[in-house]
């Protein structure tokens, strides 16, 4: 598990800002996002995934935005956290109409087995 001072954990957010649609630092005991500077309950966080041996994970978006978003255990300050970078894939994907169309099945029936999977 990665450990980051405070100041690290602001740069390490905003350098991940440039390649991500949104960045968020999460306290998974409070399931509250935190603000990186202060380190401060901001609102309400969705429940992670289940994280692999490394600290790390994905869990697609499927609805109106549909897109990715990956996780990663770290600790700040002594303090464990959960780094979540999300990634929104483009309306109009740079690829052809039936790869896209390929891409938006594969998701549907990913997110159907989950579901499928969670219940059994």
């Amino acid at each position: 598990m990665q450990e980051f001072t405070l100041e690290q954990i602001g740069m390490q957010v905003t350098a991940l800002q440039n390649f991500f649609d949104q960045v968020t630092l999460i306290d998974p005991l409070a399931q509250a996002e935190v603000d990186p500077a202060t380190l401060r309950a901001t609102g309400h966080a969705d429940a992670v995934p289940v994280l692999n041996a490394d600290g790390r994970g994905w869990q697609p978006i499927l609805g109106e935005d549909t897109g990715f978003v990956f996780y990663q255990n770290i600790q700040v300050e002594q303090r464990p956290f959960v780094l979540a970078a999300t990634y929104f894939l483009t309306a109009d994907l740079p690829a052809n109409d039936r790869e896209a169309n390929a891409l938006l099945r594969l998701l549907g029936q990913y997110r159907e087995e989950m579901r499928r999977d969670y219940v059994t």
